[in-house]
């Protein structure tokens, strides 16, 4: 990866980690090598139901995206969260997932939160990723 994708990667990052509620940014990375994009449960605006997550997913799988990160901070996000990790394997969109729970503070408490790691799937790919430019 250059130097120039590199700082965008980190600049990514810290733009999503940095995010405040109602402030739209694009979540998605699409260099050479690495392809992944966050997506963030609890948005204001989105109802509680993985419906609207799961068309993202949809898209990310359209677009080749390798690896999403979902991310869920508060009970009612994180158990959201969860199920959206459900429907995905149901549907087989998942290859591999790890799941991470930690806590944060936040206005003084202490507050569940889960990070996701999910390999997509696609149709047509094989064991393992098949990268658009090897099908």
């Amino acid at each position: 990866m250059t130097d120039e994708k590199t700082k965008y990667l980190e600049f990514l990052c810290d733009k999503v980690a940095a995010k405040r509620c109602g402030v739209d940014t694009n979540p998605t990375f699409e260099g050479d090598k690495i392809r992944a994009s966050f997506v963030m449960v609890g948005r204001p605006g989105v109802r509680a139901s993985p419906e609207p997550y799961m068309e993202w997913v949809d898209n990310c799988i359209r677009n080749r995206i390798k690896t999403v990160y979902i991310l869920a901070c508060g009970p009612v996000n994180v158990a959201l969260a969860r199920t959206l990790l459900e429907r995905l394997h149901e549907q087989k969109k998942v290859g591999k997932a790890e799941e991470y729970e930690c806590y944060r503070t936040r206005f003084g408490k202490r507050i569940l939160a889960l990070r996701a790691m999910c390999e997509l799937r696609w149709e047509g790919q094989q064991d393992g990723f098949v990268s658009p430019g090897d099908q």
